[in-house]
């Protein structure tokens, strides 16, 4: 329209004055698109996913809590309520070309560091030793990921039954073994079990780093340190791992039954329709149809039952996602007890400058074991 022209007319008139002021590059220009001189301009960036966005000479409001975007000052640009530099890192966000604060705002710290985490940044290594957050990053692992499918008899689909009860007999027992199948799988005790999955994959990720050559190495360490009792803690917290996230993973299951249950077997039933077939009625005239009417009969099918299948798939889908994102959280609380443990182990190394061969020594015949 007119009033579009007329505004991208001004908005290119600013963009080159700012850039004549300021001697910037002039081929800037060509990334008028991505310009902001408003903040309604940067909305509208920032809504559409540009990992590249230009701030031209104004003030602006940047959220901290969408990452990935690289910000970049043409002229005196100036942040509202802005956060330094290494916030900013931390949150997935690049400034270049823009001032900044040096010290943190105490009053902005909590926001930053909630971006932080939700970008994935890590802080352990803040504020705990380096023999800790070498087990720390070693006993990370990958959430589960799964897509349950159900089995059931097809069949039923092509076949014809010559009354409304064998036909919902037949509807009835195809549902049925994919629900009981669904329902296995949050089931605590079952052997389809999901907690049973989430147990062997985190205990697995502990015992592979704590190989009996790693906990030799602990094991002397503590020795010489006078911290035999810590490492006996350890020891225990890493034999015990697989019966006590088999414990938490089953009472998530257990106390939260409620969530965890699907939907009414009934609900799926009323799913699938069935379809009745007069075999009686016949094209051919009087003597035709009265022949029919002897000899023919009722016949029922089930018109769909994949739909209903599919739906009870993504019933326990749902349910499976939910309970491997608890999991995961689960798996880390336990490893704090195992890393705090460690940092009580390390915590005082290269207090003494005998210490810090013995903790580089121990580091690296740790890597080395791991690896």
């Amino acid at each position: 329209s007119e009033e579009e022209k007329k505004q991208q007319k001004q908005k290119e008139e600013t963009v080159k004055k700012v850039i004549s002021d300021t001697k910037a590059d002039e081929n800037l220009l060509k990334e008028l698109a991505l310009i902001a001189t408003d903040q309604e301009e940067l909305a509208h960036l920032i809504d559409a996913d540009e990992p590249k966005i230009y701030l031209c000479n104004e003030s602006f409001s940047i959220p901290i809590s969408k990452p990935g975007i690289e910000y970049i000052g043409i002229g005196n640009v100036s942040i509202e309520n802005p956060f330094t530099p290494e916030q900013y890192r931390k949150a997935g966000i690049t400034m270049t070309n823009i001032s900044l604060p040096v010290t943190e705002n105490p009053e902005t710290t909590d926001a930053a560091r909630v971006a932080a985490a939700a970008n994935g940044y890590d802080s352990f290594h803040e504020s705990h030793s380096a023999l800790a957050t070498l087990f720390h990053n070693r006993l990370k692992t990958y959430r589960i990921y799964e897509h349950y499918h159900l089995s059931f008899d097809s069949s039923v689909m092509g076949t014809f039954f010559d009354s409304r009860s064998e036909c919902t007999a037949a509807k009835k027992a195809a549902l049925e073994k994919a629900y009981n199948e669904a329902r296995r799988y949050i089931s605590p005790g079952d052997s389809k079990c999901i907690a049973k999955a989430a147990t062997e994959h985190y205990s697995k990720q502990i015992h592979d780093v704590f190989t009996p050559e790693v906990l030799d190495k602990l094991q002397n360490l503590c020795e010489i340190r006078k911290k035999t009792s810590l490492f006996q803690k350890l020891q225990e917290q890493i034999k015990q791992s697989k019966k006590a996230l088999s414990s938490l993973f089953e009472a998530e299951l257990h106390e939260n039954a409620d969530f965890y249950a699907m939907y009414q077997f009934d609900y799926f039933m009323d799913q699938v329709e069935m379809e009745e077939h007069d075999n009686r009625i016949s094209d051919g005239g009087l003597l035709r149809a009265l022949e029919a009417l002897a000899g023919g009969s009722i016949q029922y099918t089930i018109t769909d039952i994949h739909s209903a299948i599919s739906e009870m798939e993504d019933d326990i889908n749902d349910h499976a996602n939910t309970f491997f994102n608890t999991a995961q959280s689960e798996y880390q609380y336990y490893c704090q007890e195992i890393e705090e443990l460690i940092q009580e182990i390390g915590n005082d190394f290269s207090k003494r400058k005998e210490d810090e061969s013995v903790s580089g020594y121990l580091q690296r015949l740790c890597r080395e074991a791991i690896r």
